[in-house]
């Protein structure tokens, strides 16, 4: 089995660096945002209303990360 040739370095594909994750804090305008996009999406699941438990929002770049639970207001 041979090996692959390499690819020279003017020939190598570019990629950008990858933004370090920023963790959301409680009030923070951006978080809110991420959570109401979400909320549609969950309630379609399991029907309105839904109120979320929070444990962390962190952002990267165009990617985010969620870590929440599913409640009802009756604490459900």
């Amino acid at each position: 089995m041979t090996a692959a040739p390499a690819v020279p370095p003017a020939k190598a594909a570019k990629v950008a660096p990858v933004p370090k994750a920023r963790v959301l804090e409680r009030g923070n305008a951006e978080r809110r945002e991420l959570i109401d996009l979400v909320r549609p999406m969950v309630e379609d699941l399991l029907h309105p209303p839904v109120t979320f438990e929070v444990e962390t929002v962190r952002r990267a770049g165009d990617y985010a990360y969620l870590r929440m639970t599913p409640i009802r207001p009756t604490g459900e």
